[in-house]
Formats: structure tokens, sequence, C-alpha cells
């Protein structure tokens, strides 16, 4: 019987063989699953309750500017320098000038 069971890879004692018995191999996989399952449930429930995609108008509303983001426009912006050096010379306020370097889209 011993010489079966040391063919087999058993230990003489009946456990398997790296010591353990086989019954802490089934709990050890039990609560391995048991976790996981834990882990994974919110991500199952989350893909499940996903909304509908939006449709075109939603979509169309996420990239036209807010009411607030336009205010810029408000501004009576002055192209040309000597016009706009005599218009705040007359009214006796400061220069505003902005000065960049490069394409106004960022393609340099």
């Amino acid at each position: 019987m011993r010489e079966r069971r040391m063919r087999q890879g058993m230990r003489p004692g009946g456990g398997a063989p790296g010591g353990a018995a086989g019954g802490f191999h089934f709990l050890r996989a039990l609560v391995t699953m048991r976790v996981m399952g834990n882990c994974l449930w919110p991500l199952l429930v989350a893909l499940l309750a996903t909304p509908e995609p939006p449709t075109l108008d939603a979509r169309i509303a996420l990239v036209l500017p807010r009411p607030g983001e336009l205010r810029w426009l408000e501004i009576p912006w002055r192209t040309d320098l000597l016009a706009a050096r005599a218009e705040a010379a007359f009214a006796r306020k400061p220069l505003f000038l902005w000065v960049m370097n490069g394409h106004p889209l960022g393609c340099t």
C-alpha cells in the first residue's frame, strides 16, 4: 500500500505531496473564489447598468460653448495697432497688447 502511494506521489500519511491536506486546498480555493467574486461583482453590475449612449443632439450640446464661455467675444477687440493707440490716447486709458509668436492655431 505504501509503495502504491509513493508511486502516485502521495505521502505515506495520506496528505498531498506539498504536505497540506486535501481539505485545505478546497478551503483555499473556496476563499479565493469568494474574494474574487466580491471584487468582480461591482464590475459586473457597472457593466450591466451602463446608460444608453447619448444621442446626436446630446453630443452636439457637449461640444457647443456654453453662454459663460463666450464672454471674450463681448470685448471690442481692435486689430489695427495705430487706431487702437489713438483711441486709447483719446480715452486716456491704457492699451492692452496681446502678442504671440507662431501660427494662431498652434500649427507651427
